[in-house]
């Protein structure tokens, strides 16, 4: 009687359990399937938010003339290829958003928004964040009335 029961032992041990080599298998093939969705995920993240851009773009350009320098300006453009299509401008301002006060703000994303000045043309506007990461068009504006640099409201004499 015992001898039965060492033999099936001894039988399902050796073809009853997978082995070692389909265990691994499988847990590759596991973490390939979750690598595949992770890439998938990330995939589509980045088509909704090429989408935003896009359509982003589409509503700047809708609202400028046809005739202005601006039309060059595409939403998601650095400071440097704004640049290099409009020049220097007249003067520029930036100043901290609402989000560089928000505690889990990680990387500080959209805390600061600066604004090129060009006298007598309009002006742009950037939204970037501390720490030195690149600022990228939010939005500009075509105003022939631009006076070239920030006014800010001077308290009245007394």
């Amino acid at each position: 009687m015992p001898i039965r029961y060492l033999s099936l032992l001894f039988l399902i041990t050796l073809f009853g359990c997978k082995s070692a080599e389909e265990r691994q298998a499988a847990r590759e093939a596991k973490a390939a399937e979750k690598a595949a969705a992770r890439e998938e995920k990330r995939l589509a993240k980045e088509a909704e938010h090429a989408q935003r851009i896009a359509e982003a773009d589409a509503k700047l350009q809708a609202s400028l003339p046809p005739e202005s320098p601006f039309r060059q300006v595409h939403v998601g453009m650095s400071e440097g290829e704004v640049e290099a299509a409009l020049g220097a401008p007249t003067s520029k301002d930036s100043t901290l958003t609402g989000r560089e006060f928000v505690p889990f703000n990680i990387g500080g994303r959209g805390s600061v928004q600066t604004i090129w000045f060009y006298k007598g043309k309009g002006r742009v506007v950037f939204l970037g964040a501390t720490g030195g990461v690149q600022n990228r068009v939010l939005d500009a504006a075509d105003d022939p009335s631009e006076i070239g640099y920030k006014v800010t409201q001077r308290p009245e004499a007394k």
